[in-house]
């Protein structure tokens, strides 16, 4: 894990072991169909809806999050303006 400075007052650790994960996935305890259709199905569902994000909170003050989310959001936090009468 890699400690970067902080984001909106928190303290923010970086680590590859935080992965997005499916947005819908059947459960494990399923078993009204065989495992090679369940297998099918969940990679239709990852296919069809994609995957999501997490962070994880530790305690009130430290993020937890992969490197790719860290971006994203530093990203969308900037604003970028155009100024029309420079030259």
């Amino acid at each position: 894990m890699k400690t970067s400075n902080t984001l909106f007052g928190m303290n923010v650790t970086t680590s590859a072991l935080v992965t997005p994960v499916p947005v819908l996935r059947l459960s494990p305890d399923f078993n009204a169909c065989t495992d090679a259709f369940k297998e099918e199905m969940n990679q239709w569902l990852l296919d069809t809806f994609g995957t999501k994000e997490v962070a994880y909170m530790i305690g009130s003050d430290t993020l937890i999050l992969n490197h790719a989310l860290l971006a994203k959001i530093y990203l969308s936090t900037q604003h970028h303006y155009t100024d029309i009468n420079a030259q």
